[in-house]
């Protein structure tokens, strides 16, 4: 691309075009472009330490709601965790999705919620 004589774009692409004319001529990051920089003198310590801290505070939140059948959730880890250890796949480490914990109880009653299995949508 010569910036000198840009080339012609459509309406959509025209405002992008002269930001990105603008940023090589005066070397300045238009405001409508969104920039996240990262500190350069941040650590991968740093880096776990937050993690941890956000994860920390995530399994907070979880603690924080209100359990509305303890005795039946119970019931049903046990039940699941034999299962899986009778069909030879233990769960041996807590389920995550998101780098956040799942609560397969509270799926469970909500796939039982929506229709069961069969009807419950899956997107792959």
């Amino acid at each position: 691309m010569d910036t000198d004589s840009p080339p012609k774009a459509d309406a959509g692409l025209k405002q992008v075009l002269d930001a990105a004319v603008e940023f090589v001529h005066q070397a300045v990051v238009p405001g409508s472009w969104r920039t996240e920089v990262k500190d350069e003198s941040s650590t991968s310590e740093e880096d776990e330490e937050e993690e941890e801290q956000e994860e920390e505070a995530s399994e907070e939140e979880d603690e924080e709601e209100v359990e509305p059948f303890p005795e039946e959730r119970d019931n049903f880890l046990q039940q699941l965790y034999k299962f899986m250890e009778d069909r030879g796949t233990p769960i041996n480490k807590k389920p995550v999705l998101g780098y956040r914990n799942l609560d397969l109880f509270k799926l469970y009653r909500l796939v039982h919620q929506l229709g069961g299995f069969h009807d419950v949508p899956v997107w792959v």
